[in-house]
């Protein structure tokens, strides 16, 4: 049960630095920096809905891909660069940092890459697959006991229901979280971590 709540823990913390990761606040310009009464800083100092921010994602997407159809983001894939995308041009919305499309893309581009390193090392130096039952397993497991009313909002806006964010959607993160699950374990096995 611990294991379970640690793994939890461990995913939780892994979204919110992909989050920061991705919208690397250390990047923006002094001028967008606003000092609280209390001295601490805040950037642009709002936060824009759920909704909203999903619309104008979409709509950056469309832009970007006018020959692709929206659909093609709920198609699954384990590595799927279009959904990266789509969720740093979300984020650039829904927290107001402003970055440049092509920081955006770029980014992106590099978080693909290293992605795509670690599943050919895990395959080739630890001979580690992940099957679609360990991610569902995951899922039903990890994630859908817990509820959290941004996750609706969020399923809401994309016109999907909080089960399809989940086992769907977004099964491309979790699928990545039971991929470094298993690396963590191999390397440790190894005594890599000593």
């Amino acid at each position: 049960m611990k294991r379970r709540i640690y793994i939890a823990a461990a995913v939780f913390i892994a979204l919110i630095a992909v989050v920061i990761i991705a919208n690397k606040p250390w990047e923006h310009s002094a001028d967008k920096l606003e000092i609280t009464e209390d001295g601490r800083h805040q950037i642009d100092s709002y936060q824009m809905d759920i909704a909203t921010a999903v619309t104008l994602a979409l709509d950056d997407f469309a832009q970007l891909y006018p020959s692709q159809k929206i659909e093609a983001l709920y198609e699954y894939k384990p590595i799927h660069k279009e959904r990266m995308l789509f969720r740093s041009l979300l984020n650039n919305h829904l927290f107001g940092t402003n970055r440049p499309m092509a920081d955006i893309i770029q980014s992106t581009n590099e978080r693909k890459r290293e992605i795509e390193k670690l599943v050919t090392e895990a395959q080739d130096e630890y001979d580690i697959t992940v099957t679609e039952e360990e991610v569902t397993a995951y899922i039903e497991e990890m994630v859908d006991p817990h509820y959290f009313e941004e996750q609706e909002a969020y399923a809401a806006a994309l016109g999907i229901g909080v089960a399809e964010l989940n086992h769907q959607f977004d099964r491309d993160l979790y699928y990545f979280d039971v991929l470094a699950d298993k690396l963590l374990f191999a390397r440790a096995a190894e005594g890599q971590f000593d």
